[in-house]
This record gives C-alpha cells, sequence and structure tokens, in this order.
C-alpha cells in the first residue's frame, strides 16, 4: 500500500556512512517499502577528536603526530542534528507534535 506522506524515517550518517547509504538506498529502491526520497531524510553528524585512553588524552595519528584522529560524534549528536540540519523546524511546521526514534550502534544486530 502506499504510505501517508507525514511517514518519515530519519537517518543520521556519517562522512563514511553517507554517500554509501544514498547510494544503497537508490539502488534497492529504498528496499521496495513504498518509501521515496519524500519518506526519508539522511542527517550527517560531525566528527569530534577521539580519545586515547581514560585519561583523556587526544588520539593522535600514528604517521603524524601533530593530527588529531577524529570520528562520527555518535547517538548524543542525534538532537543537536534534528536542530541544526532545520529538520526539527520543517516537522514541527507541518504539524508533527511527537517524533520517536530508536538508536542502534550495529545495523549487524537486526
Amino acid at each position: 500500500g502506499k504510505l501517508p506522506e507525514r511517514t518519515l524515517l530519519v537517518i543520521m550518517t556519517s562522512d563514511d556512512t553517507d554517500g554509501p547509504t544514498r547510494q544503497l538506498l537508490l539502488i534497492e529502491e529504498y528496499f521496495k517499502t513504498g518509501m521515496t526520497e519524500q519518506h526519508v531524510k539522511l542527517v550527517k553528524q560531525q566528527k569530534v577528536p577521539c580519545l586515547a585512553d581514560g585519561a583523556g588524552s587526544l588520539a593522535l595519528d600514528p604517521s603524524d603526530h601533530f593530527q588529531i584522529l577524529t570520528k562520527p560524534h555518535g547517538h548524543g549528536d542525534v538532537h543537536t542534528l534534528l536542530l541544526t540540519s532545520g529538520l526539527a523546524e520543517e516537522l514541527l511546521g507541518s504539524g508533527v507534535s511527537h517524533l520517536i526514534f530508536f538508536q542502534a550502534g550495529n545495523a549487524f544486530a537486526f
């Protein structure tokens, strides 16, 4: 059946996963769920410095000790992304009053 226009899936990506995720959704035709680009929004998280140990030392690139290693911000970034991407304002403007989300660190766990 046809999905209601207000059905929305938001996927948080990173520099490493954004391109491949977009490509996979297109190639697999949104997994034949009836979803289209209208139903799926991707928001890309920022990178933050990596810590090397429990003492909070910054992790440095082994080949360049003047370069700090970075990683995607992670689950805590979802709230900031909803705000900075404009998606929260868009959802509120379209009448959405509730949002349900879940986070999984490993998609293969499903």
